[in-house]
């Protein structure tokens, strides 16, 4: 597909990204675990990620440190945020794939906890945990716990989907919007 756009479009090699949510995100990690990909892929950015053990590569080989951001409410009931039984399948707990990435990038194994601004997250339901100390050359993993999230991409406006009508997963809001103040952020930041 990289390729395919490549021949078509004006496209920066040293400058493309993967993002998805849910199986998506899954498949994200796909492209991060298989090395002939993972290096036309400047950084990767995951939010309520399905990782199965049937899929999940936990020990995929990789030819440098990646940059992996990752979103997950613990409220979310698609995709357990502590992994366990869904879908036919075992999935792997949000937790051991950050651990895992900071363990492949050579970071400390410990992350640094921080929080959004108080004016931004007056109650601080969302912790940010981050391995960028020792790791390799270009290698950072931030994970982004949202307390009562849900099986969603943190916005903070409904889609029109929604209807304006608040509900359930991608019908919830949180304090911040990921694409515009984390995820384009973050991409802009590392190049090829």
């Amino acid at each position: 597909m990289i390729a395919t756009l490549q021949s078509t479009f004006c496209v920066d090699s040293s400058r493309i990204y993967a993002t998805g949510k849910s199986n998506g995100a899954g498949f994200v990690n796909l492209l991060a675990c298989t090395p002939s990909i993972a290096s036309k892929i400047a950084a990767f950015a995951t939010v309520s990620a399905a990782f199965y053990t049937g899929t999940f590569n936990g020990d995929c080989p990789t030819q440098r440190a990646l940059p992996i951001l990752d979103f997950h409410g613990t409220a979310d009931t698609v995709v357990s945020y502590n992994g366990g039984q869904s879908h036919g399948g075992t999935q792997v707990s949000i937790d051991n794939f950050r651990q895992g990435w900071a363990s492949r990038n050579d970071c400390q194994n410990k992350s640094t906890i921080s929080h959004l601004s108080t004016e931004t997250d007056p109650q601080q339901l969302v912790e940010i945990q981050t391995w960028n100390t020792n790791c390799k050359t270009g290698g950072i993993v931030i994970g982004y716990k949202i307390t009562a999230g849900q099986h969603s991409w943190p916005r903070t406006t409904l889609p029109a989907k929604c209807n304006g009508n608040v509900g359930t997963n991608d019908c919830t809001t949180t304090v911040f919007d990921a694409t515009s103040s984390f995820i384009i952020p973050f991409f802009n930041t590392y190049t090829l």
